[in-house]
């Protein structure tokens, strides 16, 4: 790639926080961190299980059914972890699409790229995640199907937060939701 192109994506990846500039002039790669990852999960953790709860109570059976096709989709590649990794993507799109609230959208998208970004770089993908993932989309689905907003935020929550389970624990709260001193 040519430096025009690079200069162009700076922007772009210093507003993702992939970059830092340093004081001297220039750019370094952003440093990693789990209390991040760890703010990142919680906080897409709380808007998709809100909005998968708002999603239930007005789901249609054809909104339902394109949920299904997703998951049907999901289910076939599940030997092929980037496409199903694609296809849970596209099942949390559109889910937010359903919710009608663009903004929303948005910022979640930020936060998956967020959170993917950890992924791709701190960790290695669970070999065996697929099964217990289609598990949860199948739990969210059906909430959703039978318009129990209660369990489709409760699942939407387990889904979200399993593979951050799978990390190291940083011993503190998630900024935003500090444990109340004891005593």
């Amino acid at each position: 790639m040519g430096r025009a192109p690079s200069r162009a994506a700076l922007p772009q990846l210093g507003s993702w926080v992939f970059v830092k500039r340093r004081p001297a002039g220039g750019l370094v790669g952003a440093d990693l961190d789990l209390h991040d990852l760890e703010d990142l999960l919680w906080l897409r953790a709380v808007l998709e299980s809100e909005l998968s709860r708002e999603v239930a109570r007005t789901a249609t059976p054809s909104a339902v059914a394109e949920l299904a096709r997703i998951l049907d989709q999901m289910e076939t590649v599940s030997q092929h972890p980037d496409l199903f990794v694609g296809f849970g993507r596209n099942f949390h799109d559109e889910l937010a699409a359903m919710f009608g609230n663009e903004r929303c959208r948005t910022v979640l998208r930020q936060v998956r790229h967020h959170v993917d970004r950890y992924w791709a770089v701190t960790t290695a993908r669970q070999p065996d995640r697929p099964s217990p993932s289609s598990r949860e989309h199948r739990e969210i689905l059906a909430a959703n199907r039978h318009h129990d907003e209660v369990a489709a935020g409760s699942r939407m929550r387990d889904q979200l937060t399993a593979p951050g389970r799978a990390c190291p624990p940083t011993g503190r709260a998630p900024r935003g939701r500090r444990r109340a001193p004891p005593g």
